[in-house]
Order: C-alpha cells, then structure tokens, then sequence
C-alpha cells in the first residue's frame, strides 16, 4: 500500500469519533431549547389565565332577569259544549191555494182584487148561468109533466085495481095499470135528480173563500173563459207565515215544542217558534224539513229567504280557552301554557291539546288539562317551560258553562 493512502485512511479513522460527538451534543441543545421554550409557554398560559380570571372576578356579576308577567285564568272541564248554528231556509204561508171554478165557463163576476181580505165563506167570483138557469127550466117543466101522468097512472091502476076486484077487469090489465105508475114515478125521480144536479152546478159557479185570508192574486177578468181547475185568484191564510228549513236530523231531534229562535230578513231579525217537523228525511240533503211560525202576523215576508239562528247541544268533554293562549305544537297539534303553582313561585309548563270547534275569539279543547287548571290566556309564546312567572288573573277567572256556551 502506497503509505500516502495509510496516512489518509488513518485520518478519516480519527475524525469520525468527533462528527458523532458533534451531532450528539446538537440534538440535545435542541432539545433543552424546546423544552425551555414550552416551559416558558405554559408559564405564560397559566399566568394569562390568572389574569383574566382575576379581571371576571373584579367585574361585578349582572342582575337576575325579572320574571315575565302573564295573564293567567282557570278553566273548567265540561261535559258538553254548545255552538250557534245558521241554516237558510224560505218564508211561506201557512195555507196557500188557487181558487178555481170546478167546471170551465165565462166569468161574469170578480168581487175581489188583489190585496182585498176576505172571511170564509165570501163570494169571490161567478160564471154565466144563464145555459144552467135553461136547463133547470126544462126539467122542471118536465117534472110537472111527469107530475100530471103520475096521477092519471095513480087514477088508472086504483080503477083497475077495483074493477079486478068485482070481476070485470083482467090480471094484464091491472098489471099494466100498476106497472105504468112505477115507470112514471121512476121517470120523476130522475128529473129531480137532473135538478140536484143543475142545483150544485149552479151553486158551483160562484167560487167561495175557503178560509179567512188575503187575496195574493188574480189571474183573470170578467169576460174571460176559463177552464175547470184554472185559478182565478190566489189566496193567502191571514195568519202568521211559517219559515221552512231543512235541518240535520241529529239537530232536529234536540227540538222541542218550546224551542224558540231568530229569523234574519235582511238586516231585521223576527222570533219564531217551531211548528212543526216533517216525519221525512230528503233523500237528496238528508235532513228533516222543520216548519217555524213567525210571531208576527204578517204576509208580506212570503218567498223571502232568510237565515235561522240555532243552538246545537255537543256532547263532548273539553274546556273552552282563548285563541290567544294556543301555541302551534309538533305535527299539527297545539299546546297549552299552564302554570305550575306547587313550585316555590308560579312557573311555567306545557299541556298539548286538540281544537274540536273554534269561533273568532275562543277554542273548545281536549287534552291532557287537569280540570281547573291555570292557563296562560295570552303571550305563551314569549316563555319557555320552567320559567318563573309573575301571574295576573283576569277578569272572570272561571270560564263559567253560561259564559262558555257549555254544561
């Protein structure tokens, strides 16, 4: 080996040991820098730590938030409830009919005009009888005719009869005699049953008011012809209308013979009470037809339509509440804010309940509320459960049945 390569591998051999030696002391400056490096961090953190706590506690702590005041009222568990109801229904009279010659004619005579009164029994109207007044002539001319030949048949089968007896007439004789005295009576009483009825013709010319009432109409004047059954006038009961309506059956069974109620006409409203109810139920609205007669006397209000105001009896347990106090639930349901009183102060709770019927100003609810339980009547949705509450009672603390439209 050339000996200037020895002396070069012996140098390298030498200096490693002190490269080693170097690294070695390096890496642990760096670590006894980084470990001053977090102590003094951590010292810093603790003592900034302090700091600011000592700065909170220096601060003097906020006043608690006031309770929140909250009209509250108590309500009461009801059995059942009741709801005013309106149904429109017509004005109509109590009898109403068309006054009409049985058989046709020309009228001769109209005693009435539209709007007269008459009583039952006043002639109303007539038709020309002078063909009837012929006829009636003629059979009684007739009748005496049959009359005369009566009493010579009378006469005739008397002599016979006599004559039979002394021997001097036949048995065909006197048949004769007897039998032509039947036919000829036989004969008479068909002429008077011809004049009976010329006699209820007659009488059935003139139309005569079948009841007290008003006349409504008239359909016709002297001269005209009319037919059998064609209404001359129309006439109207003079008695109080009846308003006709049409209820649920389930309400109309909850009437009385004193149930008494308010017909709107417009902007007037005129007392009823019932009448009557229809055994039928319409096939088509299924209700009952009901019939209310107006205190009034009046008939100026017939073919009117109005409304009837009626109150419907619910049996349903529930509690009526302020709209105000209801709060939307989950899914459609609602809640209820209550106040929990056995606390050491009035706080605040939630009860969910169901709306069965609402008005513009109150609900009847059921739920999970105690019977006189507390409410919160308005501004439920400014707390929260648990709150503590200052309580004002309102007026009418009870929701009385009378007040609630319940029992």
């Amino acid at each position: 080996m050339n000996p200037s390569d020895q002396t070069a591998s012996l140098a390298e051999r030498m200096a490693e040991p002190k490269s080693l030696i170097r690294r070695l002391l390096t890496t642990a400056a760096t670590i006894a820098l980084t470990g001053v490096f977090f102590a003094v961090s951590g010292a810093a953190i603790i003592g900034g730590s302090q700091v600011i706590a000592d700065r909170a506690q220096a601060v003097e702590a906020p006043a608690p938030a006031p309770r929140i005041s909250v009209p509250v009222m108590s309500v009461e568990r009801l059995n059942a409830f009741e709801i005013e109801r309106r149904f429109a229904g017509q004005v109509e009279a109590a009898q109403e009919t068309g006054i009409a010659f049985e058989s046709g004619g020309t009228v001769t005579e109209i005693l009435v005009d539209e709007g007269d009164t008459v009583v039952q029994g006043d002639v109303i109207a007539r038709l020309d009888v002078r063909l009837l007044i012929a006829e009636r002539d003629r059979l009684l001319a007739s009748r005496r005719a049959l009359a005369a030949q009566r009493e010579l048949a009378r006469r005739t089968a008397e002599r016979q009869e006599e004559l039979q007896e002394r021997g001097f007439a036949s048995n065909q004789q006197a048949d004769q005699a007897v039998l032509s005295l039947a036919e000829v009576t036989a004969r008479q009483a068909e002429i008077d049953a011809g004049l009976l009825a010329v006699d209820i013709q007659l009488e059935k010319a003139e139309i005569r008011a079948p009841f007290d009432g008003r006349i409504a109409g008239r359909t016709a004047d002297v001269g005209a012809t009319v037919g059998g059954g064609q209404a001359i006038v129309t006439l109207v009961e003079d008695v109080p209308p009846l308003f006709r309506v049409g209820l649920a059956p389930s309400l109309a069974d909850q009437l009385d013979g004193s149930a008494q109620a308010l017909v709107t006409l417009g902007d007037e409203e005129r007392p009823v009470r019932l009448d009557a109810i229809l055994p039928e139920v319409d096939p088509v609205t299924r209700t009952r037809k009901v019939l209310f007669a107006f205190e009034e006397q009046s008939t100026a209000l017939l073919g009117d339509t109005g409304t009837i105001t009626l109150t419907e009896t619910i049996e349903q347990p529930g509690f009526w509440v302020p709209l105000a106090a209801l709060r939307d639930g989950v899914r459609g349901t609602w809640t209820v804010m209550t106040v929990d009183q056995d606390a050491d102060a009035p706080t605040a709770a939630m009860e969910a309940v169901q709306i069965i019927h609402a008005d513009s100003a109150r609900a009847y609810v059921s739920g999970t509320l105690p019977d006189r339980a507390t409410i919160v009547a308005d501004g439920g949705h400014q707390i929260v459960v648990g709150q503590a509450l200052t309580i004002i009672p309102v007026d009418g603390e009870l929701i009385q049945a009378a007040d609630a439209g319940g029992r």
